[in-house]
């Protein structure tokens, strides 16, 4: 099962996520990632080294992140199953993942609470 790490203390975040996992069902994970690196033992926690990052995916040979984390969610969220058809079906499916990391960048910037991320331990 893939892990899905957002903001927990963002309240956009934390709606997209709550929605994402309902829709997703037992198939992903949604977890926070204060709740996840803050943890006595987490796994790979030196990875989160990147306050920029607007999307980090666990799955179980990889860590991704970004536009990498995006394109994986395009073969593997339910949702997402028709755009991944489409951009499968134009060979596109790498710049749908970096279309879809800018716009969790755009919106990472209107949000009030992201654009002043506090510092990761």
């Amino acid at each position: 099962m893939d892990t899905v790490l957002f903001d927990g203390d963002c309240m956009l975040c934390r709606n997209l996520a709550a929605y994402a996992e309902r829709r997703a069902g037992n198939s992903m994970r949604f977890i926070s990632w204060q709740k996840y690196y803050g943890s006595d033992d987490p796994a790979d926690a030196d990875l989160f080294k990147n306050e920029a990052v607007v999307l980090r995916v666990f799955t179980a040979a990889q860590t991704l992140d970004g536009a990498d984390a995006w394109t994986h969610l395009l073969t593997t969220f339910p949702d997402l199953a028709a755009f991944n058809w489409l951009a499968e079906s134009l060979n596109i499916k790498a710049q749908a993942g970096a279309v879809l990391n800018k716009a969790g960048n755009v919106a990472r910037r209107l949000c009030l609470r992201c654009k002043n991320p506090p510092q990761l331990r």
